[in-house]
């Protein structure tokens, strides 16, 4: 396999061997779930002993005082093909089963809620397995969460029953709206967008696949009455499949398993820019509260009493490239991603997702170009089943138009940059929404004999003519892909182990997903990891076992399905012993590393680095000379160096930067400093803690020679309360750290390294002031 020059990955692999708000300034913006209720250990792991034959049952209760609600995590779920766990309130009236490997099959996944302080499992199996049938290992007992208020002046939310006889259409366009619960404790709003039970939320709800599959959906959660606090019965779909999410305009679309839109229906988009001064209403669940509408305003600029847009030029909550649409309606933590209606329509114009009195909106028609091809409406929309093909297999075509007969067949015709016509047959899967293919194949091009001729470079479009696009008048729509026979180029292919963990690392001269099988031996290959579209890979292989040797297989396959299989085809690694050392300490009070800088240097060993500590009187690299960031409170920002940083081995193209004293590889804002937190990302933590760099002091970033370097200057802690802090990070490409400080104010937080693959087994905090010195530079 030719290199090309791809050696990055190859050579870092041989280095690492050796409150409520009135007019005035905006407050943070709500950039995450609002927390309902607190994590508990739990250990509960029934059916292990040896196998039996004989009917097996098992009952057991987990029960939290004041919980208005209990969610399980279930891990290794598996309960063969006739076991049954029934989970239900002790009354029985809030009962589900789950069979098989639980919730979409997955095995591992937060469970549907049950309200109250009590929740009920009965299992009933064949007999044991000689294992444990499931492991629950925590549990989420809600409560009341803090109020989060962007609260304009006086509240002017209702609760939804108050508008049931007043305004019986609003009141009607709430059935599609529903409270997300998401990993027991996240709480957001979603609207249902499609009569193929799609949902609509925001992205920093609901940001991946796994997140998506952890959710409830909850309608008509609402009280009996207007003024009422008993619930009326509602309806949970717990668990959904991610189709698409973006960061930046902050939305996400989910198909919610059970079809909930054949029961509640859905909203429509307004596909057009607001226009200020059009009034509005907002649906959603403050504070996780039961639904409340916004359909009155009590601030003096919305005229009439009436919300309305106020401004269509505010800056985006943590995005770039557009402006939200602001409003005075009131809103709470828990409203992230509610719908923002237009009267005029009752249609949506605006995707609520941060507050700041003007709360602020993400413009529908902005969401909606991103996701219409995804969608059932009057305008055709016609969509590709990839983005490239390669030279063989076939062209699947997806066309939706709400417009169509529930019979027939729509044409749709493809053509190839070198000249060939198909024309495709389409068969009816729901009303509206047709599919069909076209076979592709080398060779040459002859119209209409039902292969679509393609080569290395052409380009493969389909057409679509939609009569009426829901105004009377006709458009064209057309969808276009390229033709990519050539297989991407893997090189560098290297394992960094782990005790219980590892990360295949690898390069690809082209986006590709790296898929990787792993086991006991080359004929035993039973787990299975994949990574995202990248051309800078690291992949997470996880259950492992301490001074292990497994085998693995390295794939990569690119846009088109051309694949590559890593040379040799099936390779060994080893795990390393069990670290003793975690390079990781939470304080509750005075933090004793004032005038102290900590070196990490990757030694091979089991705990990764080896550290040392050393004596300063100023920061190692000069932070005047780096332009300071933009950073408000609980906020971060991206940064590329000129080549990647490694942390536990892992190669950083791009990390964050947190005004909250740490850097993280993904987008990390929270300022709540515990373990599972600081462990579940890949992090770098000088000082985890509350910090708000938006009143005072400066964070920078700067790239010298041999480091990247990260300095948070004369930061203050959130609310004040004690003096700055000045301390300092600086990655090195060749894979070490250090973390330097001269004076730390806060009190409290979680200074140290994390490698992201979860609170480690064994885990005991480092004492970071007692390491070793440095031996003398030479």
């Amino acid at each position: 396999m030719q290199a090309r020059g791809l050696t990055l990955v190859l050579g870092l692999a041989a280095a690492l061997s050796g409150c409520a708000v009135g007019v005035g300034p905006d407050p943070a913006p709500l950039a995450a779930p609002l927390v309902g209720g607190g994590h508990h250990g739990l250990s509960l792991a029934p059916g292990s002993g040896p196998a039996s034959a004989a009917p097996y049952s098992w009952h057991h209760e987990v029960r939290h005082a004041g919980a208005s609600y209990i969610a399980l995590h279930f891990t290794a779920f598996d309960l063969g093909p006739a076991g049954v766990l029934t989970v239900s309130d002790p009354t029985g009236g809030q009962a589900y089963e789950l069979r098989g490997r639980g919730k979409l099959q997955a095995g591992t996944f937060w469970a549907q809620h049950v309200k109250g302080e009590a929740l009920v499992l009965d299992l009933v199996a064949p007999g044991t397995l000689g294992r444990p049938f499931f492991v629950a290992d925590e549990y989420v007992a809600g409560a009341a969460p803090a109020p989060t208020d962007a609260i304009c002046g006086p509240d002017d939310k209702r609760a939804a029953p108050c508008y049931r006889e007043s305004h019986p259409t609003e009141y009607a366009r709430g059935r599609a709206v529903a409270r997300l619960l998401s990993a027991g404790s996240g709480i957001c709003t979603g609207w249902l967008v499609g009569a193929d039970d799609l949902l609509v939320t925001n992205n920093h709800c609901i940001s991946g696949p796994q997140k998506a599959l952890d959710t409830d959906y909850e309608f008509m959660d609402e009280v009996t009455e207007c003024g009422a606090t008993t619930l009326a019965p509602s309806r949970i779909f717990s668990g959904g499949e991610l189709v698409m999410t973006d960061e930046n305009l902050d939305v996400t679309l989910i198909r919610v398993a059970g079809h909930p839109a054949r029961e509640f229906g859905y909203l429509e988009i307004d596909d057009r820019p607001a226009a200020l001064g059009e009034e509005i209403y907002v649906i959603g669940h403050p504070a996780g509260r039961p639904k409340e509408f916004t359909i009155a305003s009590s601030e003096p600029l919305d005229q009439g009493g009436i919300p309305r847009v106020q401004s269509v030029w505010e800056e985006p909550c943590f995005a770039t490239g557009y402006h939200d649409v602001g409003y005075w309606a009131d809103t709470e933590g828990g409203q992230s991603g509610a719908p923002v209606l237009a009267r005029s329509s009752h249609r949506v114009i605006a995707l609520h997702h941060c507050a700041g009195c003007l709360n602020r909106g993400v413009p529908i028609d902005l969401v909606y170009d991103r996701i219409k091809d995804l969608l059932v409406t009057s305008r055709g929309a016609l969509r590709l089943d990839a983005s490239a093909y390669g030279c063989g297999g076939a062209v699947g075509l997806l066309l939706q138009d709400r417009d169509l007969p529930g019979s027939g067949a729509p044409t749709v015709t493809l053509t190839t940059s070198a000249g060939d016509v198909e024309v495709a047959t389409l068969t009816v899967e729901a009303a509206g929404v047709f599919r069909g293919l076209v076979s592709l194949g080398e060779g040459s091009a002859v119209a209409h004999d039902g292969v679509l001729a393609v080569a290395e470079g052409v380009t493969v479009e389909a057409r679509y003519e939609d009569a009426d696009v829901g105004d009377g008048t006709a458009a064209v729509v057309t969808v276009a892909a390229a033709v990519d026979c050539r297989p991407p180029l893997l090189d560098g292919v290297a394992v960094v182990p782990r005790a219980r963990a590892a990360t295949v690392l690898a390069l690809t001269d082209e986006a590709a997903w790296l898929h990787v099988r792993y086991g006991a031996d080359c004929a035993a290959l039973t787990g299975v990891a994949n990574g995202r579209p990248a051309t800078t890979h690291a992949v997470a292989l996880f259950g492992l076992t301490p001074e292990t040797t497994f085998a693995y297989v390295v794939e990569a396959a690119d846009a088109a399905g051309n694949l590559t299989l890593a040379e040799p085809a099936c390779a060994t690694f080893t795990t390393t012993a069990a670290p003793t050392v975690f390079f990781t300490e939470e304080f509750t009070g005075f933090i004793d590393l004032r005038n102290t800088a900590l070196t990490l240097t990757p030694d091979g060993s089991g705990d990764f680095y080896a550290a040392c500590r050393q004596a300063i009187a100023a920061l190692p690299t000069d932070p005047t000379a780096a332009p300071p960031l933009v950073l408000g409170d609980d906020d971060a920002v991206e940064v590329r160096p000129s080549r990647p940083v490694p942390v536990f081995g892992r190669p950083l193209a791009t990390f964050w930067i947190g005004s909250n004293g740490y850097l993280t590889a993904r987008r990390q804002t929270t300022p709540s400093a515990t373990q599972r937190t600081h462990f579940g990302e890949v992090r770098v933590a000088p000082l985890f803690h509350d910090l708000d760099p938006s009143q005072g002091g400066t964070v920078s970033f700067r790239e010298v020679a041999n480091r990247v370097v990260v300095t948070w200057r004369d930061v203050p802690a959130h609310g004040g309360g004690s003096s700055p802090s000045t301390f300092q990070a600086e990655l090195y490409f060749d894979g070490r750290l250090r973390l330097s400080w001269l004076t730390v104010g806060a009190w409290g937080g979680i200074v140290g390294v994390s490698d992201g693959l979860g609170l480690p087994e064994g885990y005991v905090a480092t004492d970071l002031s007692a390491l070793g010195p440095c031996a003398p530079a030479p």
